[in-house]
């Protein structure tokens, strides 16, 4: 057996173990009343999608030690949260949009937040983070299209 193939195996053992997990798919498009693909099957151009949602998520009623509560009660042994959708909002602080909870209408790192109710609950936490960005042109065209706005959007996505 390889080292790569021993390390894989060993990562997987937790899962193979806890099984039971709880996935919370929250963020900006939540405050659309649909699925997260709103933006994307309505036509929705990225800043009147933003102009929209934003304003509207304010995540009042954001309680992660709740939803820990919650996630324990049932028996979960892990929690993950979609700390960036699609749609490019990031629910933490972060140097590289503005687009995000802390400096949008939230006022609040979220991530931050539910990270600390998972660990105070001691549950598992992951996040999903996607790598897709509908705000990029070049997302849409691909890499042939345009090799310096793809270029870009690689950059970024590496930030």
């Amino acid at each position: 057996m390889t080292s790569r193939s021993r390390h894989s195996r060993d990562r997987l053992k937790w899962w193979r173990h806890d099984r039971f997990g709880m996935f919370i798919h929250w963020g900006l498009y939540s405050a659309g009343g649909l699925d997260c693909w709103m933006m994307h099957d309505m036509g929705i151009e990225p800043d009147e999608y933003v102009r929209r949602l934003e304003p509207r998520f304010t995540a009042e009623h954001f309680d992660p030690s709740e939803w820990m509560a919650v996630a324990h009660n049932a028996g979960c042994r892990y929690v993950i949260l979609t700390a960036r959708h699609h749609e490019g909002y990031c629910l933490w602080d972060t140097n590289t949009t503005t687009l995000s909870a802390p400096r949008m209408t939230p006022k609040r790192d979220l991530v931050g937040e539910f990270v600390a109710a998972a660990r105070k609950a001691n549950l598992k936490v992951g996040l999903y983070y996607s790598l897709l960005d509908w705000r990029y042109q070049a997302y849409w065209d691909g890499p042939r299209a345009d090799r310096r706005a793809w270029r870009r959007l690689v950059d970024f996505t590496h930030e």
